[in-house]
């Protein structure tokens, strides 16, 4: 009897998390409830070890994701990091799911150190996470449905 030939796992929809170092606990709890909806979340903290070069480890993140998660606090404005990763899914043309925390939406929308390309992308709030992660929920359905041919 043959066995049937092996098939190689699809990988998971992929949703980096752009933070400032200092909101790393809050971007912990957001890739909690990412990985919780059945996508796989990058976070940097829990991917670069001691040593490794750590521009590498995250751009080859951004080269493989299939979306951003950029947590938008003061500290997150100021960070030449997360303005890079989010310049670098913009031009990669993969959705920017921007998420405003300690500010209004209104006061983001019109800070100095927002780049224009965001300005006229949806925002959200932490408060409000839910509805994009029930979104999420959907395409990672969406997406394993088509892997099974469904």
């Amino acid at each position: 009897m043959s066995e049937p030939p092996a098939t190689t796992p699809q990988p998971r929809r992929l949703v980096f998390v752009s933070h400032s170092s200092e909101d790393t606990p809050i971007a912990r709890q957001i890739a909690d409830r990412i990985e919780e909806r059945g996508a796989a979340a990058f976070l940097d903290v829990n991917a670069i070890e001691v040593g490794m070069d750590f521009l590498d480890v995250i751009v080859e993140h951004l080269r493989r994701a299939d979306e951003l998660v950029v947590l938008w606090t003061a500290a997150a404005l100021e960070s030449r990091f997360v303005l890079t990763e989010v310049s670098i899914a913009w031009f990669r043309d993969i959705p920017i799911i921007q998420v405003v925390h300690g500010m209004t939406i209104g006061e983001m929308e019109v800070h100095p150190l927002l780049p224009l390309f965001l300005r006229s992308l949806h925002m959200t709030t932490l408060d409000e996470l839910d509805t994009y992660l029930e979104q999420l929920a959907r395409r990672v359905a969406d997406s394993t449905a088509r892997r099974r041919g469904g």
